[in-house]
Parts: structure tokens; sequence; C-alpha cells
């Protein structure tokens, strides 16, 4: 855990130390610039002030309310998600945006959808088709549409999946930007509606605010079944 030392925490180590010792050897000199205080005060406050904002910072990772209060990182998020495993309640993973698209082609005709097929939307954000498998698309299953630029186009409509989760991948409707290789007769392919359901890794601050409810809940579950399994008896 990265601990950053202020002034203050220097200042404070100091005061504790002169006082500590000034209190047991009563005859020496702690004033500042004195040879004693640079030798049994100076030279330790910094190893002091290093211990107790350490231990501070342990103090408050034994508490939700405490280390919400503490500059995020990735210690702080290691240290919620293990507090809260005490209770079964776990963090929130990224979830992939889902989105219908229509892919065009120039003629009707049979084709596969590769599973390795990626559309790319203008933003970066890739899309796959989610069955994950390759699928065989007939020629009868196209449906004509009529379009004023390009004539008559038959489509094809299948279930895209972003090949990275979060919520960048709720994309907006529209054309995507380009694609990897499809079929000779594809033309383009398009959204009609907007992406939905990417959601990024769950925050802590999210979880902590969260967990209340998700801990009662559970042991609202539990004393249920153990209310059943009781009366069963």
């Amino acid at each position: 855990m990265a601990t950053d030392l202020t002034q203050q925490d220097f200042s404070q180590a100091e005061d504790f130390l002169v006082g500590y010792l000034t209190a047991r050897v009563p005859d020496a000199d702690f004033s500042p610039g004195s040879s004693v205080r640079d030798l049994c005060v100076t030279s330790i406050a910094h190893v002091l002030a290093f211990l107790r904002k350490e231990l501070q910072s342990v103090k408050a990772r034994q508490s939700l309310s405490q280390i919400a209060l503490l500059p995020p990182d990735e210690d702080v998020d290691e240290a919620v998600d293990a507090i809260l495993s005490n209770w079964f309640v776990t963090r929130k993973g990224a979830l992939p945006a889902l989105v219908s698209a229509r892919l065009y082609f120039t003629a009707r005709a049979s084709f596969s959808l590769r599973a390795d097929a990626r559309f790319f939307h203008a933003s970066g954000v890739g899309f796959a088709p989610a069955s994950g498998e390759t699928t065989v698309i007939t020629g009868d299953s196209l449906e004509p549409v009529n379009t004023l630029a390009n004539g008559t186009l038959y489509a094809a409509t299948v279930l895209l999946k972003a090949t990275t989760a979060g919520a960048p991948g709720n994309i907006l409707a529209g054309r995507f930007s380009s694609t990897t290789y499809i079929d000779p007769l594809f033309a383009y392919a398009e959204t009609l509606t907007d992406a939905t359901g990417g959601t990024d890794t769950e925050t802590t601050e999210d979880l902590i605010a969260r967990a209340p409810l998700a801990i009662s809940t559970r042991s609202l579950v539990k004393d249920r079944k153990s209310t059943r399994l009781n009366s069963s008896h």
C-alpha cells in the first residue's frame, strides 16, 4: 500500500518523541538544533511517522466506514473485496454491450458469418457475433430492402456483442465504419438501435454503497431457509 507522508506527519512524530523522551530523560536538551534532538528525535521521526501512517491505514482497512475515507487505489479495492467476501458479497464485473445489427448484401445468397468476424464502430469499439460460433445464414432468410442509393439490398439480422466489456460498448445506432471480410456480396452493416448492457467493473464507492442492502438480503434469504428447515422437523 502506498503511504504518502506530509510535513505535518513528521512534526507530529517529532512532538511525540520530544514529549516521550523529555518525560523519561528530563535533564536532556531536546530543543530544536540541539545535537541530542538531532540524534534521538529528528533521525527517528521519519521512521515513526511512516509506521504511524501505516498503522492508521491498516486500521482503516478493517472497517468499511473508514476505508471509504482513504484515497482510492488498488490496495483499497482489494481490502474492500476481502472484507465483503466474509458476507459473500462480490464486486460486479464488467459486462459487454449487445446490439442487434443488420448486414446488407447486394444479392440473395447463403453465406457463413464466421465467429471471428469483426464490426468496428467509429469510436474503435469492436463487435463480434454474440453466438461465438460460425453461423450459416441461408439466402431464403435474407429480407429484401429498398434503398434510394443502392437499389434493392438483402438484409440479415444478427446479434452482436462488444469484444471488450464496459460502458464504451454502448454505441449509438448507425453504420459500422469498417468490418473484417464477410462475403463477396456484403455491402455494409449497421445497427438500428443503440447498443445496451455494457457496464464497467463496479467501483469501490458503489460496492460499499450497495453492501448494506446486499448483506441484509442475504440475511433474509438465510433466515427464510432456516425457518423452512425448522418447520419441516
